[in-house]
């Protein structure tokens, strides 16, 4: 698991919270859950200062009513660890 920074941006304004994940798509993840962020800025990686830029394209909105749609999020995870 590697540490991240993520520039967030909410109603009170800009911030970079720290956070954990296994990969640049977990913290994009967990960023989804956290319904009080507008939107994502840049993600840096903290062990090797890897650099993510978010895309204005991709809508944390749209993200979360696909992942409302989600019943069952167990079989999510049950599916991605039996892929070869």
């Amino acid at each position: 698991m590697d540490e991240y920074l993520v520039e967030i941006i909410t109603e009170e304004g800009k911030d970079t919270i720290k956070t954990f994940g296994v990969s640049v798509i977990d913290v994009v993840n967990s960023m989804v859950d956290m319904q009080h962020i507008d939107e994502l800025g840049e993600i840096i990686r903290v062990k090797d200062h890897e650099r993510w830029i978010f895309s204005n394209k991709i809508s944390l909105r749209e993200l979360r009513s696909l992942k409302s749609m989600i019943k069952d999020k167990s079989e999510i995870n049950m599916h991605l660890s039996i892929e070869p």
